[in-house]
């Protein structure tokens, strides 16, 4: 049962993905914008909460989880679908930020590279920019 709810999670994530961000929903997302303009509509199809909870009640409709109550199980089912999605939602996120600083760091290191190399320029007295001193040797 965990492989099914960690499954229907993970097609919740990518379904979400692919409405709220992806180049492929970009025109129906512009469509809506610009037919309904701040419309609840646009709002849902622009939230990953809002997207990811209506993909996971109709992921429960067509996959069985682990509750079964006969009148709320795809509501809990589709929450629960909707909360691994989250998951892997903001894992994400932490993984890009954590991306975005190390390459950060890495342009630090290299801005202070070419400091030291302006430094050497500004000593020659060569004020032009790098490509056009590297071109004119």
């Amino acid at each position: 049962m965990i492989e099914t709810v960690l499954f229907a999670g993970l097609v919740n994530w990518l379904a979400t993905l692919i409405i709220v961000e992806s180049f492929v929903f970009e025109p129906v997302r512009s469509w809506v914008r610009q037919g309904w303009p701040g419309s609840k509509l646009d709002y849902l199809m622009s939230c990953h909460l809002c997207m990811g909870t209506w993909a996971g009640l109709i992921l429960a409709l067509v996959v069985p989880g682990p509750f079964t109550h006969p009148t709320l199980f795809w509501f809990l089912n589709g929450l629960l679908y909707k909360a691994v999605g989250h998951i892997v939602l903001e894992i994400t996120a932490i993984l890009k930020h954590i991306n975005s600083l190390l390459n950060a760091r890495e342009r630090e290191g290299e801005r202070a590279n070419g400091n030291h190399q302006a430094d050497r320029d500004r000593s020659t007295g060569d004020h032009r920019p790098r490509a056009h001193q590297v071109l004119a040797r």
